[in-house]
């Protein structure tokens, strides 16, 4: 009687010790689930915050370049820009721009980049820039008043080729967006330019 009440015993105690660690490790797994389900869900926001951030980044370096500004104009640093296909005569072309908006004129150029930039803006074809000698020959000046501070003119240029008055440039009528001094009736497509601080999506004429 005495063995069979102690084997009981044993068999229960054993019993309890198996339920006992089986609840532990039952405990232990759900804690580390709880765990592991609450790191994925951190991660999972901290995914979508960068995501966020990416995407308010990028929209916000697409304005800075040229989706801010409407109506095909471009935007490079301070000052944007428009290509106008249709050929038109030099001073035409200059009237044609102070219509489009408050302070446009034919684009001046101050620098390398920006030589650059209207280069790939025109397509690479000739087109009229806003300088002229007409005042004065060989000593031109830009439409919109700023100073000629950079020139990139091609080799023996401007010359009035032949001893004809050529009072007006041109860009990339020689390779790689060099200037030509040009005949002002001859008709070309042109590039208009106006200096804000802002985009100018609000002030957009035609």
């Amino acid at each position: 009687m005495y063995k069979r009440s102690h084997y009981l015993r044993a068999a229960l105690q054993g019993w309890h010790r198996r339920i006992n660690i089986a609840q532990r490790k039952t405990c232990t797994e759900r804690t580390e689930f709880i765990v592991a389900s609450q790191g994925a869900n951190m991660m999972r926001k901290a995914t979508e915050v960068v995501m966020l951030l990416v995407m308010i980044f990028s929209a916000g370096k697409a304005a800075e370049q040229s989706t801010s500004c409407t109506n095909g104009w471009s935007c490079f640093f301070s000052s944007y820009y428009k290509y106008i296909a249709t050929p038109l005569p030099w001073i035409e072309a200059e009237l044609y721009c102070q219509r489009q908006i408050p302070g446009g004129h034919l684009a001046s150029l101050h620098s390398v980049e920006e030589n650059d930039f209207i280069l790939n803006l025109c397509n690479r074809n000739i087109i009229w820039i806003g300088a002229s000698d007409s005042y004065k020959d060989r000593s031109f000046l830009w439409t919109d008043g700023s100073s000629l501070d950079f020139v990139n003119w091609s080799s023996g240029e401007p010359n009035n080729f032949q001893g004809v008055r050529e009072a007006c440039a041109t860009f990339n009528q020689f390779p790689n967006g060099a200037w030509n001094d040009f005949k002002c009736p001859e008709k070309l497509p042109f590039v208009c330019k106006v200096s804000s601080t802002s985009c100018l999506t609000n002030q957009m004429i035609g």
